[in-house]
């Protein structure tokens, strides 16, 4: 199965904030070993939006096919839609705290109730290991969280001028 790679460049982006559960987390290293390696962790958020966001999958048709009239689901045993897309160079905002140059993939799509779509996804990005206890606190509760495209060389240079 091919991945769609998504760079921030593209018109269509996506956003989100407010409230989400962090469901599963997960720490590695990553890089040479060489040159060292980083600390990385991948979390897995699900948050619910307006069944809106199909558009944003280019799958916008399906709204009508998982929805009755009113708003109800017309299959609750329907699995989730799971999609390949591939995001990079997001800005994810996380129990107070701004991380840059991240990616996001494994999203995973189910209708509920109320014209609802409840979105599983995994956020990769490299915290230190201070803040990957901060984040391993709040496992399976609910956070305020913001997801955002960026163009990472300008938010480099600004925390660059900031620091």
């Amino acid at each position: 199965m091919k991945t769609k790679t998504i760079d921030v460049i593209e018109k269509t982006k996506f956003n989100y904030a407010g409230i989400a559960e962090i469901l599963h987390l997960n720490t590695r290293k990553e890089g040479k070993e060489e040159d060292g390696k980083e600390l990385a962790i991948d979390v897995k958020f699900m948050v619910k939006m307006t069944s809106e966001a199909f558009s944003f999958f280019e799958c916008q048709d399906l709204a009508s096919a998982f929805y009755t009239d009113i708003g109800a689901v017309k299959n609750v045993f329907i699995e989730p839609l799971g999609l390949t897309y591939e995001l990079r160079n997001y800005r994810l905002t996380v129990v107070g705290k701004e991380y840059y140059g991240v990616t996001l993939k494994k999203f995973a799509l189910k209708p509920i109730d109320g014209n609802l779509v409840s979105i599983t996804f995994q956020a990769s990005f490299k915290p230190t290991s201070n803040e990957v206890a901060l984040i391993a606190e709040n496992l399976q509760d609910t956070i305020e969280i913001s997801v955002e495209p960026t163009n990472l060389e300008l938010d480099l240079k600004e925390q660059k001028d900031l620091g």
